[in-house]
């Protein structure tokens, strides 16, 4: 792991549904950057892989354990726009 990205750099935002897709996107990325530090405050508990592929800032999160469907996915999506984009 290299530097913290700065959170208003992620220009893309990538939500898989189960681990394994979370597990192969972050395999794809070019370098990966230390996690994200939650600020006081935040209701954003995911856990995302960050870093470039192809010289975009990606953000790569997973839907909760158990959770599937449309429901958990927006929710998911909210929080990352909430987080990345205040």
């Amino acid at each position: 792991m290299s530097r913290q990205l700065p959170r208003n750099e992620c220009t893309v935002g990538w939500v898989g549904a189960l681990p394994v897709e979370f597990a192969t996107a972050q395999e794809m990325l070019d370098e990966e950057h230390a996690n994200l530090q939650h600020q006081s405050g935040d209701n954003d508990e995911n856990t995302y892989a960050l870093g470039p592929i192809g010289g975009h800032n990606v953000a790569i999160v997973c839907l909760p354990a158990g959770r599937i469907g449309n429901n958990p996915a927006s929710a998911v999506a909210m929080q990352m726009r909430a987080t990345f984009y205040p």
